[in-house]
């Protein structure tokens, strides 16, 4: 089992703990974590590697290039969720099409549901559908993932709950989600929060 592994599985548990806290790292470039980009990888560790270079998050810089390298990495291993990803990169609707046939509509893997949230949110390929997203975001196993903080942001500011949506995207931006913030440049979103409101906040499904 590789060090990418590992990394990722300590990244998941900090994240649990405070939000991708990676107290390990300065804001330098994945490669030099790990300069040996041969180690043996799952699909799925390419998926989240990419991920990671695309979004960008506050210790790690993006590379656009590289996260499209692993994305093509992970769908020669048929893992739909990258075609999501590389949809956006490549601004290629035909892609949020092709994960249907690979039944990202029925998503059994975590990743596979996140992909999919995302294109029932954001309606990549499929209709919005709000109230289908939130069958997702209540699972435990999206609570406190450092990926799905923009999908939070992003469902509670479509059904206009903008006090929470203001909490989610003031964490994702504080993350350094490239992703989140690039949303609330685009939209003028006035992020208006402090630490009081995060520590009040309820998971209350």
């Amino acid at each position: 089992m590789s060090e990418l592994y590992h990394l990722f599985k300590n990244i998941e548990l900090e994240a649990e703990i405070d939000k991708l806290r990676i107290s390990a790292f300065d804001k330098i470039s994945i490669n030099e974590i790990f300069p040996d980009i041969e180690l043996p990888m799952s699909s799925e560790s390419c998926y989240i590697y990419g991920v990671f270079l695309k979004n960008s998050f506050k210790k790690i810089e993006q590379n656009i290039e590289q996260a499209e390298f692993y994305f093509k990495k992970a769908l020669k291993e048929g893992f739909s969720p990258a075609l999501i990803e590389l949809g956006e990169i490549q601004n290629n609707p035909l892609l949020f099409e092709k994960a249907l046939q690979y039944h990202i509509d029925k998503p059994y893997s975590f990743y596979e549901k996140y992909a999919f949230t995302k294109m029932v949110i954001l309606g990549y390929g499929v209709d919005v559908d709000l109230e289908k997203a939130f069958e997702f975001l209540k699972e435990d196993s999206f609570k406190n993932h450092p990926f799905t903080t923009f999908l939070y942001a992003l469902y509670y500011y479509y059904i206009d709950d903008f006090k929470k949506a203001s909490i989610f995207f003031y964490t994702a931006k504080k993350e350094g989600n490239l992703e989140a913030i690039s949303f609330i440049e685009k939209h003028n979103i006035q992020v208006d929060v402090d630490e009081s409101d995060i520590i009040d906040f309820s998971w209350d499904f």
